[in-house]
């Protein structure tokens, strides 16, 4: 009953369009439908460090918030 959204592949030509938050709106409504309890994430923080478009394949912290989601843990500095 728990669900993991772990990457996002958007085309370079299409990215800065919202593409990836309406990507992790509709697995959240997928994994809902489908009998998610629980849905988590490992976005990174880009408030916190700059990362290339190479490294955002998780997703932005900012795009989990702002679908609902709550931080609930931060494994370290190393990996904000």
């Amino acid at each position: 009953s728990v669900w993991a959204i772990t990457c996002f592949v958007v085309r370079t030509e299409h990215r800065s369009k919202g593409i990836a938050s309406k990507l992790l709106d509709a697995a959240v409504e997928h994994a809902r439908a489908h009998g998610a309890r629980v849905v988590e994430g490992y976005p990174l923080d880009t408030e916190i460090k700059r990362f290339s478009s190479n490294e955002l394949y998780h997703g932005t912290l900012s795009a989990f918030l702002g679908a609902g989601f709550t931080e609930t843990a931060r494994p370290g500095a190393a990996r904000p």
